[in-house]
């Protein structure tokens, strides 16, 4: 955003500083070069049964990170105008200084299996040299968001997820069915805006529906909740700082039970087949953090 000069009388090295930083807001909001980042990780659970399940998936993938680039003044722009060929780095745990990988269409990810891993509290950094300039951003890795799913739950009814007063941005929900593996229920982005309509949440809403649909049948579903954290845009480098954005959030997972029979809720004895696809993919067509 713009800052107006306040107006008042400034003289010296106040009104050199206060020029600069005018300049600096102008050229964060004019620069067309444009980075979207996601990392996302997956804690462990303590259900050794549903740890099995997550092993099966792809999130037993410690940490994912994908980021698209694009050349772009306004957010209609996003969709048709990716930068590739880049070599961007990614600064992050497991995996030192590493360049990611380019999958076509102006994304780039580096995954679990490259080594990359997720800690809470670490600083994530994304950089480059394009054009003569050296780029950067960075996001503050959240820790697991604090959410209770009762014992037991009535099927064909809707569950609200709530993580109100906790200090995220915004909340990220994946349902799977235990017995079938079928995703029931997901609201990561699907393409590029979405991820934009993700990265503008401001935590003034923290709440997401999982639609009775989701939960249509007696089952035993695994219900994966991250918070996310958007990184102060304002503390990105030679990028443009309205459009760009880098968000992460860790993903803690647990069972949410809809049979009738408290003895089905215990997931050691049902036959699960679970196995995921997130479904993130931009309109380009490539996947971004999943197949």
């Amino acid at each position: 955003m713009i800052r107006l000069l306040p107006v008042v009388l400034l003289t010296g090295c106040g009104l050199f500083d206060a020029i600069n930083e005018a300049k600096e807001d102008i050229a964060g909001v004019t620069n067309s070069f444009v980075l979207q980042g996601l990392y996302i990780g997956t804690k462990a659970p303590d259900d050794p049964e549903l740890a099995e399940a997550l092993a099966e998936s792809e999130f037993e993938e410690s940490a994912s990170a994908t980021i698209f680039a694009a050349d772009a003044e306004d957010p209609s722009q996003l969709e048709d105008s990716p930068l590739a060929g880049l070599a961007i780095k990614l600064l992050a745990p497991g995996v030192g200084s590493t360049v990611m990988t380019d999958i076509g269409g102006g994304q780039y990810e580096i995954t679990g299996d490259q080594g990359l891993g997720y800690a809470a509290g670490e600083r994530v950094t994304a950089s480059l040299d394009y054009d003569g300039e050296t780029r950067k951003m960075h996001v503050d890795a959240p820790n697991v968001p604090t959410f209770v799913l009762p014992q037991q739950h009535t099927a064909g009814t809707s569950f609200t997820v709530d993580l109100t007063g906790q200090a995220y941005d915004a909340v990220l929900v994946v349902v799977t069915d235990f017995e079938t593996g079928e995703m029931t229920f997901s609201n990561l982005p699907e393409d590029i805006d979405g991820f934009y309509q993700l990265t503008r949440g401001d935590g003034s809403d923290l709440t997401v529906d999982i639609p009775a649909s989701a939960l249509g049948t007696e089952s035993l579903y695994a219900v994966g909740v991250a918070g996310m954290v958007n990184a102060d845009s304002e503390e990105f480098e030679e990028i443009n700082t309205v459009l760009s954005a880098f968000t992460a959030g860790l993903f803690g997972f647990g069972t949410l039970c809809t049979f009738t029979d408290e003895l089905l809720c215990d997931p050691s004895n049902l036959d699960t087949g679970l196995t995921w696809d997130t479904g993130l993919t931009w309109d380009s067509g490539l996947t971004g953090i999943g197949k």
